[in-house]
């Protein structure tokens, strides 16, 4: 039975990579956690998305209540507006804070090195042809899971 042994891998790396991605965040003196920056990173690179709290369950792969946990302090750190939606005030669409979007622009450059670093560690001793073997096979693994869920 190898599911354990996927499972187990699977979230040791996760565990490795969240431990190492908050490494680099202290270095850069960024205060958000791993999946504060994650979520910061999303809003980011998705400007003209329509992002809802209600959505990060499948951006971030997280429960209902841990999003509003999240959102919750990012709002508290004034790194998020929350812009009501004009045809459903129940809705509140994530909005990146203007100053966070211009700090994010002024320290792309560091970020992209920092992961390249992480991603060349994780991946020493494959070929680029294993990367991309590895990048296909996550993805079809979380597809496959995904349409029985």
């Amino acid at each position: 039975m190898k599911i354990y042994d996927y499972n187990h891998k699977i979230k040791k790396l996760d565990i490795l990579l969240s431990k190492q991605l908050s490494k680099a965040l202290k270095q850069m003196e960024i205060p958000f956690t791993d999946t504060q920056a994650e979520l910061l990173m999303y809003l980011f690179h998705h400007p003209d998305q329509d992002i809802y709290q209600r959505d990060l369950t499948n951006i971030l792969g997280i429960s209902g209540p841990t999003g509003n946990g999240i959102v919750k302090r990012l709002v508290d750190k004034k790194a998020i507006l929350l812009v009501p939606n004009p045809s459903d005030s129940r809705l509140k669409r994530l909005t990146l804070a203007s100053k966070i979007r211009a700090d994010i622009e002024s320290q792309q450059d560091d970020f992209v090195e920092i992961f390249s670093e992480m991603e060349a560690r994780m991946t020493v001793g494959f070929s680029d042809q294993d990367r991309d073997k590895l990048e296909q096979l996550l993805k079809l693994a979380i597809s496959n899971l995904q349409s029985h869920s």
